[in-house]
């Protein structure tokens, strides 16, 4: 999945619960929240110095997940746009870079993650922050996802599987598509039952597809 994919999936579950409306980040510096990004650098720092004595990843990883979202912290809490924006990539890249190293299967994970997200639902008292999760909430299975990754009925990297025809799909409604399939089913018998009943929302999404086409160049 590409990272406009992801952040789409987010966009998507703030517009559903009205949190976090996209706007231009605030400039004015913010004392209180720089003295906590500095706190936690100290503690990035800390898990530096102790990861020299450790041969184990997880002390690596630990640092880096803890130092660049510190760094992204301190931004926000200087204002400088600049600065938070190269923070946020990087922090994105040390999440990464455990889901690298520890070998695990982020795609399936995420649209896991995701659709119990989307289940939540947002209390009118509840500033800010979904908090009450509500009647329809769904728990994430990420166990599952990952016993069965482990077993080798989840392939993280499997390629995307457009049925026949629908090669004109662009690649993001094809990711839409594959994770529609990912959040149903985690073996491949039922996923490609899952494949079958999406057939026909691929068809449409095709159609709609080649009219824009069609507009955008004037035929």
């Amino acid at each position: 999945m590409s990272v406009e994919f992801y952040a789409n999936c987010v966009r998507q579950f703030h517009q559903k619960n009205s949190v976090s409306p996209t706007q231009r980040m605030a400039i004015n510096p913010l004392p209180e929240m720089g003295a906590i990004a500095g706190a936690a650098l100290e503690l990035s720092r800390r898990l530096e110095r102790a990861m020299e004595k450790q041969e184990d990843m997880r002390w690596l990883r630990a640092h880096l997940i803890l130092e660049e979202p510190a760094e992204l912290v301190m931004a926000l809490a200087q204002g400088d746009e600049t600065k938070a924006l190269d923070a946020a990539a990087d922090t994105l890249y040390v999440l990464l870079g455990a889901v690298v190293t520890f070998d695990w299967p982020l795609d399936a994970a995420f649209a896991e993650v995701h659709n119990s997200n989307m289940s939540k639902t947002r209390r009118s008292d509840d500033p800010g922050r979904v908090r009450d999760k509500g009647l329809s909430y769904r728990a994430p299975d990420v166990e599952g996802i990952l016993r069965a990754y482990r077993a080798g009925k989840l392939n993280r990297r499997r390629p995307m599987t457009v049925p026949e025809g629908m090669s004109a799909l662009g690649r993001e409604d094809q990711e839409l598509v594959q994770a529609l399939v990912d959040a149903l089913t985690h073996s491949p018998e039922t996923r490609r039952a899952a494949q079958e009943a999406v057939r026909p929302i691929m068809h449409s999404m095709e159609d709609v597809w080649k009219q824009q086409r069609g507009q955008a160049t004037g035929q």
